[in-house]
């Protein structure tokens, strides 16, 4: 049958994004964006470990709450991660072991973090627009504030992975040939039920590995549409921003 030719006309390449976003409403799954205030809770992530812990926290969250991840980041103070799930039941489950995982690393390390307020109701993406400017809100986040960032040098998140095949060469130790000290040393936890294919790179998962990037690439056109979006001028965001508790 050969190679299916790539859609090549902007009509083309919308209708099939339009065909991904649907065939997931099909199925009865449903988007989301699961944030945290980011005006009115106290540093959380303070060190690299810190944030290599966050992203593991991230992963066994999703897969104990069968939660695919699209894309996420996290700030200091603050989290950003679209999700696809059942119902919203499904991304509040999610948000709530992450929050567990995390309450529990700070016990260990006896550092006091009030995550009272480290809670949202998670947001409903409805539209096909809606979901691409939310993934690009999120992947540009660090971006916005940091001068000294692009949106692909921000290590703690998927961001610097959307469209970029240098960072998706990175190589790791795959979980499963981690030693049962490893995977608790990990994971910070006795509970190492986890899948094998994870990568692990340093003292943390590569998000690649856990999240579905080829999705969330799949509702921009292209390269060059995705760029757009996620350097479009701040302003383009302020509603955005104001809806999610958030401050650009």
């Amino acid at each position: 049958m050969g190679t299916p030719v790539a859609p090549s006309s902007f009509q083309e390449k919308e209708k099939r994004c339009r065909a991904v976003f649907d065939s997931f409403i099909w199925d009865n799954l449903s988007f989301w964006h699961v944030c945290t205030p980011g005006t009115s809770q106290q540093i959380i992530f303070e060190s690299p470990a810190d944030y290599e812990f966050g992203i593991v926290a991230a992963a066994t969250a999703a897969h104990d709450s069968d939660v695919r991840i699209i894309t996420f980041e996290l700030m200091s103070n603050h989290v950003h991660f679209i999700v696809c799930c059942k119902n919203s039941y499904g991304a509040e489950q999610f948000l709530n072991l992450f929050k567990k995982r995390l309450a529990r690393y700070f016990r260990e390390r006896k550092k006091i973090i009030d995550l009272s307020s480290f809670s949202s109701e998670p947001i409903a993406i409805e539209s096909l627009e809606s979901l691409r400017n939310q993934i690009a809100y999120t992947n540009r986040n660090n971006f916005v504030i940091d001068p000294n960032q692009t949106p692909f040098s921000y290590p703690y998140g998927a961001n610097a992975y959307y469209f970029n095949p240098f960072a998706k060469s990175i190589q790791g130790r795959p979980f499963g040939t981690l030693s049962l000290r490893g995977k608790m040393r990990l994971l910070h936890s006795k509970e190492t039920d986890y899948p094998d294919k994870y990568i692990v790179s340093g003292n943390s998962i590569l998000p690649p590995s856990f999240c579905d990037i080829e999705l969330g690439e799949s509702v921009f056109r292209d390269a060059r549409h995705y760029m757009y979006k996620i350097t479009r001028d701040v302003e383009s965001y302020k509603e955005l921003a104001s809806m999610l508790s958030d401050v650009e």
